[in-house]
Order: structure tokens, then sequence, then C-alpha cells
């Protein structure tokens, strides 16, 4: 009987302690198949009509939001995507939706209506907004400072004037390129952010549509205006232009910097503004200012992001993300009409 008694004990026990095994297994399972406790990874895509977050590794989408309005973003601090609502037909929108793993995390209220384009300035750890040009209430005209810690409006620097794009340099300036609001007038000007006054304008024609900063004084641009092969390197501490780099295709649509293998590169994504049509991207090297190489077969590319080691194009015609590995494609995901892609890096 004490010899049943001990084999009975011996299951019980046995039945606890499996029953315990598997209680952990299940609980740390779903935290590994809960994506939004993975900090820093998942790909970010930009729609005409939505956002799509996807999985970093196989790119299923893990969630999709309606976003009407919006064209850009950026990320900033702590994992989280900026994105200026423009607004659409007769509402104009005056929010930033912050996106932080998939899913709207926080709303900023602005004061201006039509905020267009979002740049992240790495060196103070702020999003700069800057706004549809008007021409009736040119008061508004300007950019607009955001926290990425706290998710807070800082300031709005007045600036009447159009604005084509921006970057910032290690030195604590910000290079705007803008036109006079009733039109011509093209230029870049350098903004010291110390107290954000205009130290330098440099004319500049034809108009910078896209341009990096790498270092050295140097900004890396091109113009969609102007169908020429080159793209333009220009000195902004001299205010000239001291260099134009051959690249593969006269229709120059944006420059992106992107770093591989700890190096980083400017790549030139070649598209006809006018009929949307192009195949080739161009890399240019900046540490010696020249063409290494060009990647052909993607049509219509308008926007590209290195992740994992791999490239990621967008074609926003051809409703496809195409990932490359070796500048070769090896997958295509399917995304209606994306305009921006961008990823989470740890």
């Amino acid at each position: 009987m004490n010899k049943i008694r001990k084999i009975i004990s011996a299951i019980i026990i046995l039945i606890i302690i499996l029953i315990f095994i598997v209680a952990m297994e299940i609980k740390h399972s779903n935290v590994a198949s809960s994506y939004d406790d993975k900090i820093g990874t998942g790909l970010y895509v930009l729609s005409t009509y939505k956002m799509y977050y996807l999985s970093s590794d196989t790119y299923n989408v893990i969630n999709q939001i309606k976003l009407n309005g919006a064209y850009d973003m950026t990320v900033g601090k702590k994992d989280k995507v900026y994105v200026p609502i423009y607004g659409y037909a007769n509402n104009a929108g005056n929010k930033i939706k912050v996106f932080k793993d998939g899913k709207v995390q926080n709303e900023i209220t602005l004061k201006y209506t039509l905020p267009d384009k979002v740049r992240y300035n790495k060196y103070d750890k702020r999003a700069y907004i800057w706004y549809a040009c008007k021409i009736t209430s040119q008061e508004e005209n300007g950019i607009t400072v955001i926290d990425t810690v706290n998710d807070t409006v800082v300031k709005h620097i007045k600036y009447n004037n159009c604005i084509e794009d921006i970057v910032f340099t290690d030195d604590n300036k910000m290079i705007v390129s803008a036109w006079g609001v009733t039109g011509g007038d093209w230029k870049l000007d350098v903004i010291d952010l110390k107290n954000d006054s205009i130290i330098k304008t440099i004319s500049f024609k034809p108009k910078i549509t896209s341009m990096e900063f790498v270092g050295n004084n140097l900004i890396y641009a091109v113009s969609t205006l102007l169908n020429e092969p080159y793209v333009y390197v220009i000195d902004y501490k001299k205010g000239k232009l001291v260099d134009k780099i051959k690249v593969s295709s006269k229709y120059r649509y944006k420059v992106c910097k992107v770093t591989v293998g700890g190096k980083e590169y400017i790549y030139v994504i070649h598209l006809n503004i006018d009929n949307n049509e192009g195949n080739i991207i161009s890399v240019i090297d900046p540490s010696i200012g020249k063409m290494v190489n060009r990647i052909t077969g993607i049509s219509s590319p308008n926007d590209l992001f290195f992740y994992n080691d791999k490239l990621l194009v967008s074609s926003w015609i051809n409703n496809k993300i195409y990932v490359l590995e070796n500048n070769e494609i090896v997958r295509e995901i399917n995304i209606q009409r994306p305009i921006r892609i961008m990823g989470i890096t740890q």
C-alpha cells in the first residue's frame, strides 16, 4: 500500500511540474510572438492613404492604419516615427502623428496648417517641420521644431520663403533650400541654430530639390528642374559649387545618404517626374567624390532605405517594395502606392 502511495505522490508531483513548465512556455511564447515588445525592429511604409508596419525579417504586414493626407515621415528618438498630416480636399491638417511599434502613440497639435515635410536632426534630437508655402498668410511660413524626447513643440522659426529641403550639419547649422514666395530667388540659406539667424545666403540655380550633408562642409544636391547627369557638390562655408559628379542618368529625383558596412554612400534615385519613368540608382562614394556603382532593373523608384544588409526600394507606380541583396532583387512586397519607407534600427 505504501508503495502505491509513493507512486501516486510521484505522479502528482510530476503532473504539477509539467503544468508549471507548460504555463511558463505559454507565457514566454506570448512574449516572443508579440511584435510590439521587440524594441528597435520594424519597417514603416507610408502610402498615399495608409501607414503600414512590417516585420523587419519576414516583411509581413503587422499593422496598417488609415492615414489620409500624409506625404512624409522621419524617425526620431526612442524608435518613434513622426508624420505630418498635411490634410486633403478641404480639410487642412495641423497635426503630427507619432508612431511607435506600429501604432499611433501620440498626436501633436500645431499652430499652423498644412505641415508638409519633416527632417530629423540627429545632432540636437529634434524634428523640424515645414509647411506648404503660403502667399496670403505669409506670417505662417516657417519651421516648427519638435522635441522628440517629450513630443512637445519647442518653437516656431519664422522663415518667409518656400522650402524645398533641409539638412543639418555637424556644427549646429541648418541648410535650407528655398525660393521666394512670389517665385524665383532660388537659394540656400545657412541658419545658425544657436539663435535661428541666417548667417549666409548662397544663390544657386537651378533650385535644389533634394540634398544631403556628407561632412567636410559639403552638401550633395540635385534638382529636378534641370536635366543633366550630375550631382552638385556645394561647400556651404565657401558658399559655392566646388564639384559636379557625373551619374548614370540626367533625371535625378532624389539623393539619399546610406550607410553600408560602416561606410557612407550617396544613392541617387533617377526618375523622370514628368512621366514617372526610370530604372537606375547611382551610387557615389563621397570619400573619393565619384560614382562607384549603379543599380538597374527597378522600375520607377521613388524612395529607398538600407536595412539589415538589404536595400529596400519603393515604387509608387508599381505598388511595390523591392528587396535587394548584393544589388539583385530577391523579393517583391505588394504595397499600394508606397511613397516613403523607413526602418527602426537598434
